[in-house]
């Protein structure tokens, strides 16, 4: 399965074990094509996160767990361990971007709906914001990628078994207006 990079680029995240491999959906989240990832299903790039080159960026992604499915990983791509959307507990503890994870952090993930989750790390700052409020942040931000990125699972194999229906990432801290822009848009996109 090949989930194609529509920048341009070539940075598809693929998987070639059939027993892993998530649906393509025509209609999934508001009617629009979306990637359903059940068990342990995920998919995997490999350069993208090397193409990043530097200390800032911004992870936006859209997605929809079901009711259950906790705990979860959505996108793995800090270089901390135990990288978890939504812990047992309902916290999350988020490393994107990361070396070290921030525990309980941010609190209340959902377990279920629609959602747009966005991390942001900058030159001196972390923030993460779920449909387009901050969950607040950190002033550390300790940069740090995995080798690979990963879509439908957490670092230590939390599997996700829901929808995924955009990942965007930024090579670059985005500003509070570019930032709003993108979530309006993905947020009338999927009437979230």
């Amino acid at each position: 399965a090949t989930w194609p990079d529509s920048s341009g680029n070539g940075y598809d995240a693929t998987q070639a074990t059939e027993a892993n491999k998530p649906l393509f959906r025509g209609a999934g989240m508001n009617g629009r094509p979306t990637v359903d990832f059940v068990s342990s299903d995920s998919m995997t790039n490999t350069s993208v996160l090397g193409a990043l080159g530097n200390t800032t960026g911004t992870l936006v992604v859209v997605f929809e767990p079901f009711v259950g499915n906790s705990p979860y990983g959505v996108i793995s791509i800090g270089s901390a361990a135990d990288g978890i959307w939504r812990w047992s507990n309902g916290d999350g503890y988020f490393s994107e971007f990361r070396t070290t994870r921030l525990s309980q952090y941010p609190p209340s993930m959902p377990d279920s709906g629609s959602h747009i989750v966005t991390a942001r790390s900058g030159a001196s700052d972390y923030v993460v914001y779920l449909d387009k409020v901050s969950k607040g942040g950190s002033n550390t931000p300790s940069w740090g990628l995995r080798t690979n990125f990963d879509v439908g699972r957490g670092t230590e194999g939390e599997y996700l078994r829901g929808y995924v229906s955009e990942v965007l990432i930024y090579n670059e801290s985005l500003s509070e207006t570019a930032r709003h822009d993108v979530e309006n848009y993905l947020g009338n996109k999927y009437s979230i």
